[in-house]
């Protein structure tokens, strides 16, 4: 519906009056917006950012700058959109690559095709061609993997589902897990957990029930409420998890490198992936306290 000047001078009260220009499709412009000629369609209201081109059929835009989006209700608070569409999703930084929000948030996350559904969230986290149906992910990423409900901590789904469970720098390659968790561990084509624990272990097509594997690995049993013992370091950073679940070996988010590797490119390897100066530092840090208790071992 379009608004008339009086309803949006009520709306937004506090704004200046005088410093709204109605577009020729029917939306209103604030006085700090900036919108190109690009712009096909224009029914939605911006008091901020920087529009290039793109479509908009209603909702609000407070800042950012979009590139070519498609926007049916919602709003964007900051962040860039580049070939999107928003179905009354919220954005406060992030970023939209071709990817769908439908009554999502994103707080500095990317989207690269995939799409978010109404009660989820993004922190710094990045979805290709996959979905969220009410999950978190902080820090971690999903390609063309699910989570419902559930929630990564700097993990990696990789075609995996989640329901209601959690991965902390672990990967799923296919399998599933219902309440279970993972922390640094790993679940290949098949593997379930069903409320058990993997702490840097492998699944291979089996099942945990209520079990914990401790870097241990399962190939197509059942573990229902034992162990599997020899528990790896897990560090939680200001970004990916940082483990070694296998000597010589370092693993930092979904980068598993030699001890050799790390030591030599570990500046250009974070700087891929857009780790800050302070952060570089730190994850060194991480690197020389694994590399100085497995010496200790």
């Amino acid at each position: 519906m379009i608004l008339s000047l009086e309803q949006i001078q009520e709306r937004f009260y506090w704004l200046d009056k005088s410093g709204w220009t109605q577009h020729s499709d029917g939306g209103w412009i604030y006085k700090d917006a900036v919108l190109h000629d690009r712009v096909k369609t224009f029914k939605g209201i911006a008091i901020g950012g920087e529009i290039h081109d793109g479509d908009f059929y209603g909702g609000e835009i407070y800042g950012g700058e979009i590139w070519n989006g498609e926007f049916h209700d919602g709003a964007i608070l900051g962040g860039i959109i580049r070939g999107g569409v928003i179905r009354g999703g919220v954005i406060r930084g992030g970023e939209i690559c071709g990817g769908v929000i439908y009554g999502g948030l994103i707080h500095d996350g990317k989207v690269h095709g995939g799409e978010i559904f109404d009660g989820s969230l993004i922190y710094d986290g990045e979805i290709f061609d996959g979905e969220i149906h009410g999950g978190v992910i902080f820090g971690g990423e999903i390609y063309g993997g699910e989570i419902h409900s559930g929630e990564i901590h700097g993990g990696v789904i990789r075609g995996g589902e989640i329901y209601g469970g959690e991965i902390h720098g672990g990967e799923i390659h296919g399998g599933q897990v219902h309440g279970g968790v993972i922390r640094g561990g790993e679940i290949y084509k098949g593997g379930w957990i069903y409320g058990g624990e993997i702490l840097g272990g492998a699944m291979y097509a089996g099942a945990i029930h209520d079990g914990v594997t401790h870097r241990g690995e399962i190939r197509g049993g059942v573990i229902d409420g034992g162990e599997i013992h020899k528990s790896p370091i897990f560090i939680q950073g200001t970004r990916h998890f940082v483990t070694q679940v296998e000597k010589g070996k370092i693993q930092i988010g979904y980068e598993n490198r030699t001890v050799e590797d790390w030591l030599e490119n570990y500046m250009s390897i974070l700087a891929n992936q857009m780790y800050t100066d302070n952060q570089v530092r730190e994850y060194k840090k991480h690197i020389d306290y694994l590399i100085s208790l497995s010496q200790e071992d």
